[in-house]
């Protein structure tokens, strides 16, 4: 009996590269199929709207200070704890600065310790926010749109979808070096902190992560900050520019046509 075609659709090449090193995968039976945006919801527009104004007094951000934002899980791979910690030091030499960070604990209980973070940053500073909750699509449009700069220190991802969402809108990102959004982030449109790449087994399973250099994410904040605050927005403006045009290959009706591609060609994949 002849074996059928089989293939696996992985949305980038790091997580590919999980499976055929640690599940045995050959490469040639792997799809690569990236993650996508909603260009009805995810869309860039002028910073300083009247609808980033609204939510800026709402989270009581001033307009004249910069806004970062993280989206996610709160799991411990985002390493949100040390983005809040690395901030919050930093914050003090920038009194109108904000993290904003956004998590679900109703899907991921893992995220009330986001909420611990944040508290125990408030010994420190008041600019650490914490939203919570599933949002509609138009009011997390909003919230991606109206932040100056999204920030993920990550430690590992299959994909890292918020980050691409970010850049959809028209905002400038950093990142880990070294993961998936390596695959999608420009040198024009993010900024990239250095890390390690490591691996342990885990009760024999092997895992794979990265090291964040804190050093060197506290030194790419700063540098965003001081942009923002004390440079003219220089790189800032060029990186907004460079944001959206970037990723319009991953609007979702283009990679649903790579699908559409795949499958017409009865999985015959060179």
């Amino acid at each position: 009996m002849t074996e059928k075609p089989w293939f696996i659709i992985m949305p980038s090449f790091w997580s590919a590269r999980i499976m055929t090193d640690f599940g045995g995968v050959p490469l040639s039976k792997i799809f690569l199929l990236p993650h996508g945006y909603d260009k009805r919801v995810i869309y860039p527009i002028p910073l300083r709207s009247l609808g980033c104004q609204s939510l800026r007094e709402e989270l009581g951000v001033p307009m004249e200070g910069i806004l970062l934002l993280n989206v996610g899980a709160g799991t411990q791979n985002k390493n949100v704890e040390l983005l809040i910690e690395v901030f919050a030091k930093l914050s003090e030499d920038y009194p109108s600065s904000a993290l904003v960070v956004k998590t679900m604990t109703d899907l991921y209980s893992s995220a009330m310790n986001i909420q611990d973070a944040v508290m125990q940053s408030r010994s420190m500073t008041s600019s650490v926010l914490w939203l919570d909750g599933i949002y509609p699509d138009e009011i997390m449009g909003t919230i991606y749109r109206c932040a100056d700069v999204y920030v993920s220190p990550y430690m590992a991802e299959g994909f890292n979808i918020p980050v691409l969402e970010s850049l959809a809108s028209g905002v400038p990102v950093v990142v880990s070096r070294g993961g998936p959004t390596d695959e999608f982030v420009s040198s024009e449109s993010g900024l990239f902190v250095d890390t390690t790449m490591l691996q342990y087994l885990d009760d024999g399973m092997p895992v794979r992560y990265l090291q964040v250099n804190e050093t060197s994410l506290k030194e790419t904040l700063k540098f965003v900050m001081d942009d923002f605050y004390y440079g003219n927005k220089a790189w800032l403006s060029k990186a907004r520019k460079a944001a959206a045009p970037s990723v319009v290959t991953y609007e979702w009706t283009e990679i649903a046509g790579k699908l559409q591609g795949f499958i017409d060609v009865g999985l015959d994949i060179v």
